[in-house]
């Protein structure tokens, strides 16, 4: 893995003319800044391992060495093992990590086609957008004197879609090594007196599924087109590369992922095995550049500065007769990491095992920052002094994917947990109900035998998602089509590599 040359990123910054392969300044106003003391106005860095699911990482029990860099920053600060993202997919996990809000009072999330909303393709799926009345952490920064600023490889997380609002700069690249080059040239460039907010987003692990140099994968011959079994071969790209489950094998024929969760393709327990380890490679290729960028960080901005990593949500890999993520609320989903690292605030080399959410960093980067009082929820976990607090989550139907696929992806799911109890409710079956202390994998649905129970936690559960109005459509530019196609937004059916 090599990182692309500081001078060529440089003279990128040095740009910083407004388009999305380069900074574009957004009109955001905020005072003169200075930075007098780093304790006062820490700079803060916050990382989102896109598309990232807990039990991969080597952190947190994962079977393969993946997060190395990752194992070791949390020496330096606080690991939380019971994460639940409030969504499972980019656009309302991003808005909420942003505002701090779930997405049924934010807005941002799939909107069922009569309602417009984000259009892609032909065969389009669509989301509303996020509300703008609600203050973003970046707006709030910016206007206590932080120079703010988004690199993403995520192509919604961009300044045309809205998500990264606030943000006095934003960019997005086409893969993570050029959000690694431009963090650093950022990094090299910065008024050291100005405090900075950085985010990132990288995103080698979201599909396709990219094929890494790393022990557990040289010499398969499961990858090698020649040798690869039958049910893979349709979908492993001819140059060995890559595998596009998200495809389709031949123009005209059902995408292979799609295919799978009707039944139709038959894929051996070893083949879905070889999945996971392909996606593990890519999980560790993300902590490299992870590495590397708080590696930079930590020499250019010092060691006050506040680190926070986390994903925005999981991947299904076959598990459950399922691929991908967005439309339904699994463990492989929903339990993603969180670390952070904050210096003068929270002790280090912690592990809280309180259940927290990461849409929840929000308050706590604006209580590092003395904006607010307190750090919210993860400061009452990490002080011992933690409620307990619901954990929730909700997902939305997609109507493109319950047509392409069947009925259970034209539901909406919420998530309702409280301690080692959770229910599931607007799913095909009514009403789920798990027990975590016996069963952390939600395997077992016990809602028949705890029904009164069900009901209780069902009458809790409803009147705390409130369904907030339409927020509005989100048009997509048309040169985004096809990049946003590519990665298994849209239907690819009518392209093929």
């Amino acid at each position: 893995m090599k990182r692309l040359s500081l001078i060529w990123a440089l003279s990128w910054l040095g740009a910083c003319v407004s388009n999305e392969s380069t900074l574009g300044t957004a009109n955001v106003p905020g005072p003169e800044n200075t930075k007098s003391d780093p304790i006062h106005s820490p700079d803060i860095l916050l990382i989102v391992l896109d598309t990232v699911r807990a039990d991969r990482l080597g952190l947190y029990g994962g079977p393969n060495p993946t997060s190395t860099h990752l194992r070791r920053l949390s020496r330096d600060g606080v690991v939380f093992t019971d994460v639940t993202s409030v969504s499972s997919w980019t656009w309302p996990s991003h808005a909420s990590l942003f505002t701090g809000e779930p997405p049924w009072i934010h807005g941002a999330h799939f909107a069922a086609r009569e309602e417009g909303g984000l259009q892609m393709g032909a065969d389009p799926f669509h989301a509303s957008s996020m509300r703008s009345d609600l203050p973003t952490v970046a707006e709030q920064l910016t206007q206590a004197g932080y120079r703010t600023v988004a690199l993403s490889a995520n192509p919604l997380i961009t300044e045309r879609f809205g998500l990264t609002r606030g943000f006095q700069e934003t960019a997005y690249f086409e893969d993570d090594a050029h959000v690694d080059a431009a963090a650093n040239a950022l990094l090299e460039s910065a008024d050291s007196q100005q405090p900075l907010f950085l985010f990132v987003n990288l995103y080698g692990a979201h599909a396709p599924l990219e094929i890494q140099s790393v022990p557990w994968l040289v010499n398969r011959p499961e990858l090698n087109s020649e040798t690869a079994p039958d049910w893979l071969r349709p979908y492993l790209r001819k140059d060995d590369s890559r595998i596009q489950m998200m495809r389709s094998p031949a123009i005209g024929e059902p995408i292979g992922a799609f295919s799978y969760m009707k039944g139709d393709l038959s894929i051996p327990e070893e083949g879905l095995a070889l999945l996971r380890e392909v996606y593990d490679g890519e999980i560790r290729t993300v902590d490299h550049y992870l590495g590397t960028i708080v590696s930079d960080w930590r020499s250019k901005r010092g060691p006050n500065s506040v680190i926070a990593v986390t994903s925005d949500h999981g991947e299904m890999l076959g598990e459950r007769q399922l691929f991908e993520h967005g439309r339904v609320l699994t463990p492989e989903l929903l339990h993603v990491p969180l670390v952070v690292s904050a210096p003068g605030y929270w002790p280090s080399d912690v592990q809280i095992d309180v259940p927290v959410q990461p849409h929840h960093l929000a308050t706590s980067l604006l209580f590092f920052a003395h904006i607010l009082d307190s750090g919210g929820p993860l400061g009452e976990a990490v002080n011992g002094s933690h409620a307990n607090h619901p954990i929730q989550a909700a997902a939305w139907r997609d109507d493109y994917w319950a047509e392409a696929i069947g009925p259970r992806f034209g539901q909406d799911y919420r998530y309702y947990r409280l301690a080692d109890e959770v229910i599931i409710y607007g799913t095909e079956q009514g009403v789920e109900y798990y027990r975590l202390d016996h069963d952390p994998e939600m395997n077992q649905n016990l809602a028949t035998e705890y029904s009164d129970r069900v009901r209780t936690l069902l009458a809790e559960a409803q009147p705390s998602f409130p369904e907030g109005l339409p927020t509005g459509v989100v048009s997509t530019p048309p040169d985004t089509v096809d990049l946003l196609q590519s990665l298994g937004y849209i239907d690819p059916s009518t392209s093929n590599e």
